[in-house]
């Protein structure tokens, strides 16, 4: 059944927009009326700004190479970033430090991904204000970046910042379970700003306004998404010639697929999992002599493993520059003493 409501969010099937699109309506409605709530009796605002990177669309939409992009920008400029996180998928809800050397288990696979992207301080915890408090006591920071949290109102943020994935625009989406939205397009204007993700070539600005009834009060962003290139993940040998198994856990497969296509690379089958699993190296396909895959699922991949893994990297370059908008707008400052 959920494979099928997602193929009607791709091509709309009459008969199941009959039946959906009453309770789609019922859920906006709970939607707006749960965040009119919770605006009302805002929490306080910590010691150090919060930029909630987030998005209104179930599932991936490129959100973490924009998250990697502006922490390291604003790294560049000598800001002192940390991150937060629910951490989905890991095994716990405690509070925890994310490091290098984390397990994806424990932490999350995204969590992990951006410390060791970046390098930056990050907790992970079940209410993404615990995670801001627990940072806040172990460093001294200039701003924290929320990996998604859109919709945790209880954390007070100073800049909400919507990843929106540049295939969709134009497209007239519904709000769950008719269309693969958490909250209606309107919200797109209460934000502070929209990056839209995996832009194959830039747009003028004005037409993407359009397209997306977007106030003139919204900063707009394009982020152009570049393939990196392969690198050996437990191997030095290289990845040419080898009978390979492309390997994705990730929103939308089909952009893992273009990536691979854009590299070149040459793989006999694509494996894909739901968004987060872990792979069961039991059941691969005779014949295979090693696994192309993401950062994201060769960080969930630890100790010794029976193949070689590659993995295709994905960077991002937020035109214009993001980090530079975000310094301005919340007037940071690198704090020499810190």
């Amino acid at each position: 059944m959920p494979h099928l409501i997602e193929r009607h969010w791709r091509e709309p099937r009459w008969y199941l927009t009959v039946v959906l699109k009453p309770l789609s309506w019922l859920f906006k409605m709970l939607v707006q009326r749960r965040r009119r709530l919770v605006l009302q009796h805002l929490p306080a605002p910590l010691a150090v700004p919060i930029i909630v990177m987030g998005n209104v669309h179930v599932g991936g939409v490129g959100k973490t190479p924009m998250v990697v992009s502006l922490t390291q920008s604003l790294q560049q400029r000598g800001i002192k970033v940390g991150l937060i996180s629910r951490g989905y998928g890991r095994d716990n809800d405690d509070t925890l430090t994310v490091t290098p050397e984390s397990l994806a288990s424990q932490v999350g696979d995204e969590p992990l991904l951006l410390v060791k992207k970046t390098l930056a301080p990050m907790v992970v915890a079940s209410k993404r204000l615990q995670a801001a408090l627990s940072l806040l006591a172990q460093h001294e920071l200039d701003v924290i970046i929320a990996d998604d949290g859109l919709q945790h109102y209880a954390l007070t943020r100073q800049l909400e910042l919507v990843v929106f994935p540049s295939e969709d625009v134009g497209k007239r989406l519904d709000v769950l379970p008719n269309g693969p939205l958490r909250e209606p397009m309107s919200r797109l204007n209460s934000v502070n700003a929209v990056i839209i993700s995996r832009t194959q070539t830039l747009q003028a600005e004005h037409s993407l306004r359009l397209q997306l009834d977007l106030s003139p009060s919204v900063a707009l962003f394009q982020a152009d998404i570049q393939v990196g290139t392969v690198y050996g993940w437990n191997t030095q040998q290289t990845w040419q010639g080898k009978r390979l198994l492309a390997v994705c856990g990730i929103g939308r497969p089909e952009q893992f697929v273009q990536s691979l296509q854009q590299a070149q690379v040459n793989y006999v089958d694509l494996l894909s999992l739901p968004d987060h699993a872990l792979l069961d190296w039991q059941s691969l396909p005779s014949g295979i002599e090693g696994i192309i895959t993401t950062e994201k699922d060769a960080v969930k991949w630890q100790g010794l493993l029976p193949l070689p893994v590659w993995v295709l990297p994905i960077d991002a370059t937020i035109m214009p520059d993001l980090a530079e908008w975000v310094e301005q707008t919340l007037q940071l400052a690198p704090q020499k003493n810190n």
